[in-house]
């Protein structure tokens, strides 16, 4: 297949050949039918002066007509404008010819311009003859008392002008060539320039594909292909950012999972051998004081990598395009103010004074399950960052159409650079105090999700020392 930028010079050659093509037929044909005119016109004068020469010898009524004085008219006449002259009677009969063989002298002309002017019409026509090329008829009538009773018959040569013309088709021949060979190398330029940062885009589409994710092509000018080129940057950036987020994630997945792996791991060995490190460097049977620890401790483990696993599946299912939602009437205000109360005592663990504020009363539609979900991540992300000694308030009210719920907290706030990416999968503010609290990163990300599921929106509002509101807007009923 050819090269983009081959097609685009060969229709830009094209259509200035079509155009070349059709200047030349109409300039050429423009000056034809100008140069037959004015021949034409020329030979009908040459014609009208010849029957005002010969009109006398008609009045006069001799017999024969005086053919030697009409002879001799056609010949001078034939001398003065170079062309070959008839005299014809009524009949239609020649009665003297300008050549001095003096062939068609008594030969009956057929031809419908002699007829017409006969009839009493000036007429012209062109012929083709063997020999003598093409050539230009001219017949004009001679009256007497308005009524034709012969006619003078012009004939002249056309071959120098279609010569003319044949040497004015050569030259623009010529020209249209030398046009067609500078708009084969404009066009190709000018398609060259056009592809150009096609081409490096596509080039960059397929470094991309190969997993280059770092690829980006230069932006020239504000036209289409400018706009394509800052689109695809910023998409790369977005793949760029998100690749770097999930080679980040990866490796704090692998460590999350290796760590209570070999927490428990280490734990099993000495279990199953039912003995331990002892005093002093040696080992001791284990009591079942000790056996319930490490059974404690492992559980604990595994209910980590259990909520790893969890929250990985469950994202997973809600970016599934088959993800389905069981929509009811939902009390939105009695959610809230139901998982307040169950949360109470982790948020008094943590130190935390876990309330509410306003509760309007309203209903939306959407999935119990799921809203609950949105909600207990949002609590209990306020509860893990927020601090011991501050608080967190859990708000739903209703905005015209539209149903707010927020939590907010009085906490530390997030740093302004990350509030921005807060809500992305794998994000993490602070990925040593998540890993300590458990947290994968992708909490936040469900949220916005089952939330988006919902027809809604999810924002985050936070001025470090000061706190963090996050605000969930749903269609209310």
């Amino acid at each position: 297949m050819k090269s983009l930028a081959a097609r685009l010079a060969a229709t830009y050659l094209l259509v200035v050949f079509l155009a070349l093509a059709a200047v030349d037929f109409l300039v050429l044909g423009s000056i034809e039918a100008f140069t037959l005119r004015q021949r034409e016109i020329a030979t009908f004068t040459s014609t009208n002066i010849a029957v005002n020469q010969v009109e006398p010898f008609y009045r006069d009524r001799q017999p024969g007509i005086g053919e030697t004085a009409l002879i001799q008219i056609a010949r001078a006449h034939a001398g003065q404008s170079g062309s070959r002259v008839l005299v014809i009677d009524g009949l239609g009969r020649v009665v003297a010819d300008s050549q001095w063989s003096g062939g068609l002298v008594g030969r009956t002309l057929t031809h419908p311009e002699v007829a017409r002017a006969l009839a009493g019409q000036s007429a012209s026509g062109q012929r083709y003859l063997e020999g003598a090329g093409r050539v230009l008829y001219t017949v004009a009538p001679v009256l007497e008392n308005k009524v034709p009773v012969g006619a003078v018959f012009l004939s002249t040569s056309l071959e120098d002008i279609y010569a003319g013309l044949t040497d004015i088709a050569r030259t623009m021949l010529i020209m249209s060539a030398i046009a067609l060979l500078v708009a084969a190398l404009v066009g190709l330029g000018v398609a060259r320039t056009i592809t150009g940062p096609v081409t490096r885009l596509t080039r960059a589409v397929e470094r991309m594909g190969r997993g280059e994710l770092e690829q980006r092509v230069r932006v020239h000018g504000r036209d289409e292909v400018a706009t394509l080129s800052r689109t695809f940057n910023e998409m790369a950036e977005r793949l760029h950012e998100e690749d770097v987020r999930r080679r980040e994630f990866l490796a704090d997945v692998a460590h999350e999972l290796q760590t209570p792996v070999a927490s428990i791991r280490a734990m099993a060995e000495p279990l199953a051998a039912g003995r331990g490190p002892g005093p002093n460097g040696g080992t001791r049977e284990y009591d079942i004081k000790t056996y319930k620890e490490l059974a404690h401790d492992m559980e604990a483990q595994s209910e980590r990598l259990g909520r790893l696993v969890g929250d990985l599946l469950e994202l997973a299912r809600l970016e599934s395009p088959k993800v389905s939602l069981t929509m009811e009437d939902i009390d939105l205000t009695g959610l809230a103010a139901g998982l307040v109360r169950e949360l109470k005592p982790q948020a008094q663990a943590a130190g935390v004074d876990l309330g509410t504020g306003r509760l309007d009363p309203v209903r939306v539609t959407g999935d119990g399950l799921r809203l609950e979900q949105v909600l207990v991540n949002l609590v209990t992300n306020g509860l893990k960052y927020a601090g011991a000694g501050r608080r967190v308030v859990v708000e739903v009210r209703r905005r015209g159409s539209e149903a707010v719920l927020t939590v907010a907290d009085n906490g530390p706030g997030i740093p302004s650079e990350h509030v921005g990416h807060i809500f992305e999968r794998f994000y993490r503010v602070d990925r040593s105090r998540s890993r300590r609290g458990g947290g994968t990163g992708l909490g936040l990300a469900i949220v916005k999700r089952v939330v988006e599921l919902h027809g809604g929106t999810v924002s985050v509002r936070s001025k470090e020392g000061e706190g963090t509101t996050f605000e969930v807007v749903l269609p209310a009923r």
